[in-house]
């Protein structure tokens, strides 16, 4: 939701921010999106919130980030011990606003240095996307982080950090 907020906010206020960067991000809900979170919506309202977790998980994380049995651990522990998981209604309001989501024909609106960054085995939201959402907003910059998925900044922070930081410091002024 974040990479939709972010094309959002640029729209709506072009002076607030010197630079914007959008992650693993989607343009604009299609058919195969929308099934998606269909499914995603039918396992919270059945099964909960840790069962939706471990099932997006999937879909955010490469092979690679499973190798360290820790990193599962880790994230169903921390799944298990959240003092305030997310409710079913507020579950599905975020899914609701993620299937509205229609960015496509206003991204042309963005006059603000771009930076979209995807990861090439992001499945969650793929390349695809992020090349619609770079090639509709005119100048911008698209990285694409090899052997990485959604949860690029988790599976590669310091790779992601770079790119974040260095397309800030060339757009300072």
């Amino acid at each position: 939701m974040g990479g939709a907020i972010a094309q959002e906010f640029a729209i709506a206020y072009p002076r607030r921010a010197r630079t914007v960067t959008i992650v693993c991000s989607w343009p604009k809900t299609d058919p195969w999106m929308h099934e998606l979170m269909t499914q995603w919506d039918e396992i919270f309202t059945r099964q909960g919130y840790l069962a939706w977790s471990r099932n997006s998980w999937q879909w955010v994380f490469t092979h690679r980030f499973y190798q360290n049995p820790e990193n599962l651990l880790t994230l169903v522990n921390s799944a298990e011990s959240a003092p305030n998981p997310q409710s079913l209604d507020a579950y599905l309001r975020q899914s609701a606003a993620f299937r509205a989501h229609d960015a496509l024909d206003r991204l042309d609106q963005i006059s603000t240095p771009t930076h979209v960054i995807c990861g090439e085995e992001d499945i969650y939201t793929p390349l695809r996307y992020s090349i619609d959402v770079a090639n509709a907003i005119p100048g911008s910059t698209l990285s694409v982080m090899p052997e990485v998925g959604h949860g690029m900044f988790w599976e590669a922070t310091e790779g992601f950090n770079r790119l974040l930081i260095a397309f800030m410091r060339e757009n300072e002024a």
